[in-house]
């Protein structure tokens, strides 16, 4: 499959998505010269490039009768992510996380043939909530 990373998405995920998934391909926005094409020319655009899927945060193409239209029309697989509103490489890792673990449950799906479209959700992500101390003491 080829999956394709939204300008909203940092382009820094490509390529840890794309070690996880060797079989497959995953280029982002910027890469493909697409930062700044809207999304109704974009789905198709991308049809025609021969990706299987978007990875993106923006959930309106969902809700939006006209976006969804057309991603319906493109057969495109529709892949989101929350917006977790953290920066820095705390933010890329948690998306990192999120889209990585999100595509190894939802892949054999996605390779069935039918379109489809997943949200997956963010990963807690306060310290107490990832992190537990282990104290060293002799």
């Amino acid at each position: 499959m080829r999956f394709f990373l939204d300008n909203n998405l940092s382009h820094r995920l490509t390529a840890p998505v794309a070690a996880l998934l060797p079989d497959h391909t995953c280029c982002c926005a910027r890469d493909e010269g697409l930062t700044a094409v809207d999304d109704v020319p974009l789905f198709a655009e991308l049809r025609s490039r021969k990706f299987d899927a978007i990875i993106t945060r923006d959930r309106r193409q969902l809700s939006n009768d006209e976006e969804r239209s057309a991603l319906v029309e493109s057969g495109l697989h529709w892949l989101g992510t929350k917006d977790t509103q953290v920066g820095g490489l705390k933010g890329i890792s948690l998306d990192c996380a999120s889209i990585t673990v999100g595509l190894a449950i939802v892949l054999p799906e996605l390779l069935s043939g039918r379109q489809h479209a997943f949200t997956f959700r963010a990963l807690p992500h306060q310290r107490d909530q990832r992190v537990k101390p282990v104290p060293l003491v002799r």
